[in-house]
Formats: C-alpha cells, sequence, structure tokens
C-alpha cells in the first residue's frame, strides 16, 4: 500500500463522483480530489504558515518511528509471577 496507493483510491473515489448522477456537485467533489493528488504528488502546497508546520509535523514522526523501532527490539522481561 502505502502514499502512493491513497492517492490513487481518491482519483478512483473521484472517478465515482464525477458521474451524471452526482451532476455538477459531483463534478466539483471529482475536480477537488483530483486536485488534491496533483498538489500532493508535487509535494503539497508551498505556503509561508505551513513551512514550520511541516517540518515539526516530519520531526515528530520520525520520533514517533524511533520510539516504536527501539520499544519492539527492548528485550521482554523473562521473569515469572507465579509464586
Amino acid at each position: 500500500m502505502g502514499w502512493e496507493a491513497a492517492l490513487l483510491e481518491i482519483e478512483h473515489q473521484a472517478d465515482h463522483w464525477d458521474t451524471s448522477e452526482h451532476g455538477d456537485i459531483g463534478r466539483v467533489i471529482a475536480g477537488a480530489m483530483r486536485s488534491a493528488t496533483r498538489i500532493a504528488r508535487g509535494g503539497g502546497l508551498r505556503c509561508e504558515h505551513r513551512a514550520t508546520d511541516m517540518i515539526q509535523a516530519v520531526l515528530f514522526r520520525l520520533a514517533k518511528a524511533k520510539l516504536a523501532r527501539s520499544a519492539h527490539s527492548k528485550p521482554r522481561d523473562q521473569t515469572s509471577s507465579a509464586g
């Protein structure tokens, strides 16, 4: 799965919205979904207020992943509570 699979799924859902059954509203929704995937593939919106937020989000995710890896690599307590 992963990032590309998620973007492909969003594009697939856009196809379902872009039908005569959903009319103009469906076309607008589909267009927005397709635009969002293009923006995401292009690296996201480049705007001043998100620069710090994006860096913080990436650092947070990296730290969280590192903690998860270290938690899985620690040996488990082998003592028994049976007495």
